[in-house]
């Protein structure tokens, strides 16, 4: 009987420590970053007003155990179905699962987790797993957790530039509604996509604003001379360029200008 007890103790006492270790690295918080790719400061603000309520990231951390990731999930379970009764902006969409500092997970963990990929599947919330080791995508494949390798990625930036493309798109169709409801509108867009497309610098000044104190150069159709430049004369001093297509070259001194020397470009 003392053998028994004391396994009983000892297993109690295991689900309690590990209960006490912490599954993420910090508590599951909203949209908070941006992706990687240079979009215009008011996109920006657009997509973040937008994802405000919609995303919600989760790092976890470590081997997950059940007595860890259980009251995690009940509270993702229940933010979940809480919700599902708002608007589709005032709701959430996307959970990630950033897995890029976890090495295991118990049987346990997984069969908890299956409970809350239904639950998201009922209430149309799109599930995201990021930075998974070759072994750990295997074991959710085979646990039934993913459905298709489109729910993988490699970090939390490549999930968070396919959700805002996804969001842009959303973007895109309410602009539509917009454009079918006058005739003013459509033309306004028009002149709008018009402008924009022709603009070469609009990669660079992505407010108007930026364009304060930028005078724009033109030049119309210029025969090319060898050794000859076309922007600026030697010994000029002009602090910056921007050039929209083409090729630079960019010389100490002018060839042919001091043959003697034997400068390279």
């Amino acid at each position: 009987y003392a053998v028994i007890v004391g396994g009983m103790l000892t297993c109690i006492d295991f689900i309690v420590t590990c209960a006490r270790v912490p599954c993420t690295v910090e508590a599951p918080g909203t949209y908070f970053e941006f992706s990687p790719v240079r979009r215009a400061p008011l996109l920006k603000a657009a997509l973040s007003h937008a994802l405000a309520r919609q995303l919600l990231v989760v790092r976890l951390q470590g081997e997950v155990f059940y007595a860890a990731a259980q009251p995690l999930v009940s509270k993702l379970r229940d933010k979940i179905s809480h919700e599902a009764s708002n608007p589709d902006c005032q709701r959430m969409s996307y959970l990630i699962f950033d897995l890029s500092l976890v090495y295991g997970m118990d049987a346990s963990t997984g069969k908890l987790l299956r409970k809350l990929v239904a639950e998201s599947k009922r209430c149309g919330v799109t599930l995201l797993y990021t930075g998974a080791r070759h072994a750990l995508k295997v074991r959710l494949i085979q646990q039934k957790l993913v459905a298709s390798d489109k729910q993988l990625f490699l970090n939390v930036a490549q999930a968070l530039e396919f959700i805002e493309d996804t969001t842009l798109d959303q973007f895109e169709n309410f602009q539509g509604l917009w454009i079918d409801l006058h005739a003013s509108f459509a033309r306004y867009n028009t002149l709008m996509t018009q402008q924009y497309i022709r603009d070469p610098l609009r990669e660079v000044f992505t407010m108007e604003s930026m364009r304060r104190g930028c005078p724009w150069r033109f030049c119309e159709g210029l025969r090319l001379h060898r050794h000859r430049t076309l922007l600026w004369a030697p010994g000029e001093e002009i602090g910056l360029f921007l050039v929209n297509s083409g090729a630079v070259a960019f010389y100490k001194e002018l060839p042919g200008q001091h043959q003697e020397s034997g400068s390279e470009p």
